[in-house]
């Protein structure tokens, strides 16, 4: 798989729509909006998957930040500095990624896939790295 549509994927953009269509029900005005369009929402369990994109989209901005300083909404999405917020969210996205597993379906065994694995080692690093540097 591209890196590219990764990227398109777990994007901020991807993640407010399925935020907010798996809200329609939630909201009447807007449901008679979306109804003339035939559409009738996602399932309530879509704000989850919206949560991940959303973190994955943040992970990603912070560490292919290029810019000195950020751009609306991308607050990561720059080069890292003292003042920027980097290290701190680092370490607080280590440890949310130390909770994630997949399990098994058959055996319900929990396992951690080398991606996330690799993630972490790769903040690590940057962190270290900035400490150094």
């Amino acid at each position: 798989m591209k890196v590219s549509y990764a990227s398109q994927i777990f994007s901020h953009y991807v993640a407010s729509v399925m935020q907010l269509l798996s809200s329609v029900k939630e909201h009447t005005g807007f449901t008679s909006y979306i109804q003339c369009f035939s559409y009738s929402g996602l399932d309530k369990s879509a704000t989850e998957t919206a949560e991940i994109l959303s973190f994955f989209d943040k992970l990603f901005d912070s560490v292919n930040g290029y810019a000195l300083l950020y751009s609306h909404g991308k607050e990561l999405k720059c080069a890292v500095s003292d003042s920027s917020g980097h290290i701190e969210y680092w370490r607080n996205t280590r440890k949310a990624l130390k909770n994630m597993y997949f399990i098994k379906p058959v055996t319900n065994e929990k396992i951690i896939p080398p991606s996330i694995k690799n993630w972490i080692r790769t903040l690590a690093g940057k962190e270290e790295f900035k400490k150094n540097a």
